[in-house]
């Protein structure tokens, strides 16, 4: 008998597959970036649609040397003292 390729993956297997947790492959779905079916009560992921999502991901951005990694849309800003800190700052020396 031939090996079956396997055209559909449990979320369970997706998430072995890609190296990613339950909870994010329901997120990507919930969000429209996933594509996913019900069969029964068990949801699948066509393999096309597995391969689609990886594809999709923005590539990874590395930081400067001595720099850390901003969150997703966020800049960098200078950092400012609350007036209330740099009073507390003011008091200690």
């Amino acid at each position: 008998m031939a090996d079956a390729v396997k055209e559909a993956f449990a979320v369970k297997e997706i998430c072995r597959a890609y190296g990613i947790s339950r909870e994010t492959v329901y997120n990507e779905i919930r969000r429209g970036r996933l594509r996913a079916l019900k069969l029964g009560k068990k949801t699948i992921v066509l393999k096309s649609d597995a391969e689609a999502w990886r594809n999709s991901l923005p590539p990874l951005k590395l930081a400067a040397r001595g720099e850390a990694p901003l969150p997703r849309g966020a800049r960098r800003q200078p950092r400012r003292l609350s007036p209330r800190l740099a009073t507390d700052e003011a008091a200690i020396r």
